[in-house]
């Protein structure tokens, strides 16, 4: 509301509009007033009054100046509503920003607890996973154990079978050499007998005797003959078993070492035997050869006596019976050197079978000392491909293991850098709560237009001795006047005490500092 311009109305005009004024000014202050709510409206009474001029004006000025205090005074009552207003906005904007805060804070507080949550549900993986991969390596472990065990069952089970095929077909050999022997011994003693009592029947039964030795000859000989094809046959027959046993043979160490063994005993028996039989053969030999003499020289005391005989039965016949007895003496003669010759025959021929045999069995040993060493020589090839084998398997495995002990290894460092990397991030903030914050925040002085509740953040740089490098503040209060202190309260409380554990310490090389001042 304007104030009136003082100046004076003249006329009768001038002073009815100025009193219908000041009546309209009094009904609006009548109008303006409170009143006690029990009191009842009242009809208004006006009274006019003729007044001069000087009252008028003066009653004017007061009104006037009543006026003007009303409108200073609802000017102070808008003023302190905006006041009123204004301090309620900044607590409504105070408290919107501690409930962004909170809300931020919460957020924090959750993004943080599932961070943990997923870091806690990561260590179980990776402990499962580590658990799961000792499982597999020790179930890979034990199959190849039980798969080792398995292979050594069956490695010796193979090896009892060869075991016992090899002492058959040895048994069986020695069998045939023994029948073969004793075939050889058996005709050696028919022959032997059958010369004996050729020997025996005399001079007139030489000619059957020639006969029947030409027969017995070449009975011999066929008997040779199909010996030797029975000998070749089992020889090839030998051969092919000897072949098949070199190959079932080939992976046998062990029963190399049985074999050679019971070979050298067999062969040691062998030759016992081979000497017995020698000494035998040759005392029979010996005999023989005696009992021959012996019947010679019998026949031939028997023939001179019985020449003698008849020379002194006819002695008057001498010239009669001489030619008969020149045939006689030279049919004797012819007789014996033909005795000699076939005795001499007989002898070439046994030497000659003697040797053979020799030769024979001199061949047979070879050839059982040639397939030893084969045998040997196979064994320990593959003796060594197997130890060789062994050991390449032994090596991948050792290093599968060693692989999966640097990879356990690995894994138990990352996890206890990780969990000290938690440990020392965690003591540091522990460390900034105890000490750093409550340090800077006591140096913090209020400025004048600091206000309760108000935070921020600070970025803090330090050097390892705590000195403060660089503060800065990346979330402001919203008063650029409360950040700047908030600054300097960091600056003055360097430098920070920094922890004794350098881990930490070097979590506070750069932080974040939540300032508070309340």
């Amino acid at each position: 509301m304007m104030p009136f311009r003082s100046r004076r109305l003249g006329g009768p005009i001038g002073l009815s509009l100025l009193f219908h004024l000041v009546l309209l000014l009094l009904f609006a202050v009548h109008f303006e007033s409170t009143e006690p709510p029990s009191m009842s409206a009242q009809p208004e009474i006006m009274e006019a009054e003729v007044v001069d001029e000087s009252k008028f004006l003066a009653e004017s000025r007061r009104i006037r100046s009543e006026e003007e205090r009303r409108a200073e005074q609802q000017q102070l009552e808008q003023e302190r509503q905006a006041l009123e207003q204004e301090r309620q906005a900044r607590e409504a904007a105070a408290a919107a920003q501690t409930l962004v805060e909170q809300r931020a804070a919460e957020a924090r507080r959750q993004a943080e607890a599932e961070k943990a949550a997923e870091e806690k549900r990561q260590a179980e993986r990776q402990r499962a996973e580590a658990e799961a991969r000792k499982a597999a390596a020790a179930e890979a472990k034990q199959k190849a154990e039980q798969e080792a065990k398995e292979a050594a069952a069956a490695e010796a089970k193979q090896k009892a079978e060869r075991e016992a095929k090899a002492a058959a077909e040895l048994q069986a050999r020695k069998q045939v050499e023994q029948e073969a022997r004793k075939a050889v011994e058996a005709k050696q003693a028919a022959e032997q007998k059958r010369q004996a009592e050729a020997d025996a029947r005399g001079k007139a039964e030489e000619q059957k005797k020639l006969a029947e030795k030409q027969r017995l000859e070449d009975d011999r000989r066929q008997a040779e003959l199909a010996a030797r094809q029975k000998a070749d046959a089992d020889a090839r027959k030998k051969a092919e078993v000897e072949a098949k046993r070199q190959t079932e043979l080939k992976r046998a160490e062990e029963q190399k070492r049985v074999a050679e063994q019971e070979a050298r005993k067999r062969a040691e028996a062998d030759a016992r035997k081979q000497a017995e039989l020698e000494s035998k053969r040759k005392a029979e030999a010996e005999a023989r050869k005696q009992a021959e003499l012996d019947a010679r020289r019998k026949a031939e005391q028997e023939a001179r006596e019985k020449a003698q005989a008849e020379a002194r039965k006819q002695a008057d016949s001498e010239a009669r019976r001489k030619a008969e007895t020149d045939a006689r003496k030279q049919a004797e003669s012819e007789a014996k050197k033909k005795a000699e010759a076939e005795a001499k025959r007989q002898a070439e021929l046994e030497l000659k079978k003697q040797a053979a045999a020799e030769a024979r069995k001199q061949a047979e040993l070879d050839a059982r000392k040639q397939a030893e060493v084969d045998l040997k020589r196979q064994a320990d090839e593959e003796a060594t491909a197997r130890r060789k084998a062994e050991q390449e398997q032994r090596r991948r495995q050792q290093e599968r293991e060693q692989a999966l002990k640097e990879q356990l290894e690995e894994e138990r460092q990352a996890e206890e850098a990780a969990r000290a990397k938690k440990a020392a991030e965690d003591a540091a903030k522990a460390w900034l709560s105890t000490y750093i914050k409550p340090r800077v925040q006591s140096r913090f002085t209020e400025p004048p237009s600091f206000k309760s509740g108000v935070s921020c953040t600070i970025q803090v740089a330090t050097l390892p001795d705590g000195t403060v490098k660089s503060a800065r503040v990346i979330r402001s209060t919203g008063d650029p006047a409360v950040d700047r202190a908030a600054e300097d309260a960091v600056f003055k409380a360097s430098p920070l005490p920094m922890p004794p554990d350098a881990k930490v310490a070097q979590n506070l090389r750069s932080f974040q500092l939540l300032f508070q001042p309340d």
